[in-house]
């Protein structure tokens, strides 16, 4: 009896050392674990600016004017009229008088 329980430990041991689900495996859960740790406060960090940026694409008026400038190919405010259109627009150009 005394043999059966020795072996019987032997196999447990072994098997916690070296088997699927022994201690190599719970290792490796270990540093998985601690790898998704670090990517979910990374995802929560880009979720916030996200979130920080929706709100603002909804509720700043500067924000939501400055990207219509941009998506509609507007000048900046800061310009005046005549830095915006130029010398070669044709609501600046001299009439040639060939008509």
């Amino acid at each position: 009896m005394k043999y059966v329980v020795v072996a019987a430990g032997l196999i447990v041991a072994v098997n916690l050392l070296a088997g699927d689900r022994g201690l190599p495996a719970l290792l490796e859960s270990r540093r998985d674990a601690a790898r998704l740790t670090a990517q979910i406060t990374v995802l929560r960090a880009e979720n916030a600016a996200l979130a920080a940026r929706i709100h603002a694409l909804t509720s700043d008026p500067a924000t939501i004017e400055a990207v219509a400038r941009q998506t509609l190919g507007l000048s900046d405010r800061t310009k005046s009229w005549s830095e915006s259109v130029g010398p070669e627009s044709p609501a600046t150009a001299q009439p040639s008088g060939d008509r």
